[in-house]
Order: structure tokens, then sequence, then C-alpha cells
């Protein structure tokens, strides 16, 4: 079946009932994104809720010199979203750019809020997926604050081991808080794994 992608997800994920499950994945859209293409602009506001499918992505700002500074990644299995704009209907500060061909799977803003109102346990899926999303930022914070440039690489690189294969260096770079240089010195003096081509 067409979604049964969204049905798996959210199966694995909640203890929503079957049969509200797949009410829930009728509502989703399939989208794909070219290599390069945004999700989103800032300056925008955010209407799509996405699970992604397939590829990667990312979401990056401008710092006060015009240097693009990556926020985060996306990879498959990750929920898609600016809940700053989505929820609060504002502009987006952020841009989410593909960094690879993705399929992902399109919530928009109107029909999330028909399920929150419709199936009482949706509201929860997202809450918990919102939570997570909120303790992972809080511990790359503190990751940030308390460990070296190396230990940040090397925690990036136990969680993140696909990203660190399928996205430049510089946007992993920019990530971390350290310049391509420093990260290209880091990677001599540690594991190596087969990576995107250097600083593509």
């Amino acid at each position: 079946m067409e979604r049964d992608f969204i049905i798996e997800f959210i199966r694995k994920n909640s203890s929503i009932a079957y049969t509200d499950i797949k009410s829930i994945a009728s509502h989703f859209s399939r989208k794909t994104f070219a290599k390069n293409e945004f999700f989103l602009k800032a300056g925008k506001t955010c209407n799509d809720f996405m699970i992604l499918q397939r590829g990667f992505m990312r979401s990056f700002v401008f710092d006060a010199v015009g240097y693009q500074v990556t926020t985060n990644f996306y990879s498959p299995f990750q929920i898609v979203l600016e809940p700053a704009s989505y929820y609060n209907r504002v502009a987006s500060k952020e841009y989410i750019q593909a960094v690879t061909e993705c399929q992902g799977w399109i919530l928009e803003y109107q029909q999330l809020n028909l399920l929150y109102h419709t199936i009482p346990a949706f509201r929860d899926f997202v809450r918990c997926i919102l939570v997570k999303s909120y303790m992972e930022l809080q511990d790359r914070i503190i990751l940030s604050l308390t460990r070296t440039a190396e230990e940040r690489y090397l925690t990036f690189l136990k969680i993140n081991a696909d990203v660190v294969k399928n996205v430049s260096l510089k946007y992993i770079a920019s990530y971390l808080g350290i310049t391509d240089s420093s990260l290209s010195r880091i990677r001599k003096d540690t594991v190596k794994v087969p990576l995107c081509d250097a600083f593509c």
C-alpha cells in the first residue's frame, strides 16, 4: 500500500489504534525534493510537517557576516519541521534544504489541527516527538559548551554515521562550530569512515 511507510512509522512510535493510524496516514501526501531544493525558506511560514522517508536535509541560518551556519540535520525516519514557525504561525528564521534527493510525507498545518481534534492520541504522538527533539537540542547545547572540538566530532560521528557519509564536510564543520581546516585536522587523527566528497 502506498502509505505503508507512514503507517509503520506511527505504529512503531505510538500506541495509537491501528484503525486510527490508517486514518491519520490518509491525510499525508508524498513529496519529493531535488538536491538543493528548499523545504522552507527564512521569512516564510512553515506549513508542512514532514516525515522523511529517503535522503538527507539540513537547516541553516546566516550569521552576522553572511556565512551559512548549519543548525540541524534530518535523516530518514525523522520529522522535518521548524516548530516555532509551524505552531506559532510566524515567519521562519531558518532555511531547510535537501542536501541529497529526498522523499517525504507531508502533513499540512490544517490537516494536523483536524487530526488533533478528531484523534486525541495523535496529539500525544506529536508531543512525544517534539519533546524528544527538545531533549536532543538540549544535549547538543551542553555538548558544545563542555566538550572539545574533537569530542564533539566523535560524538556526532557515533550518532550520525549516515549523515557523515552523505553530507558535505563544510556543513558538518559549521554545525559543530569549527572551521573546515579544524575538522580536516581532527579527521586525520580519528576514525576514518567513507564520507561525502570533501567540502563539496
